[in-house]
């Protein structure tokens, strides 16, 4: 994967950043490069969590949801990927 599709570093944690706050104005571009940066650790921490690969897709889908729904409250003191985790980790409704 390239660097200007996964974070690295600070340098990744700022982009994530300003997609954070296009996200939250409604930027689907922006929210398409968040899924892009993150996907893959959705998806492993899912099939950790299943022990299996049958509802992966699905669940990372509500995933994704749920940060694209909690984008206006995001603030940047933490790394995006600890709101990523967070989402990935509440129980599905």
């Amino acid at each position: 994967m390239a660097d200007d599709q996964k974070p690295a570093g600070e340098s990744g944690d700022a982009e994530d950043v300003r997609l954070m706050r296009l996200v939250s104005r409604g930027d689907m571009r922006a929210f398409e490069e968040i899924i892009e940066r993150h996907q893959s650790l959705v998806a492993g921490t899912v099939a950790r969590m299943l022990g299996s690969n049958s509802d992966v897709e699905d669940i990372a889908q509500q995933v994704f949801i749920r940060v694209w729904k909690s984008a206006g409250r995001y603030v940047p003191r933490r790394k995006i990927h600890h709101l990523v985790v967070k989402n990935t980790r509440k129980p599905r409704l």
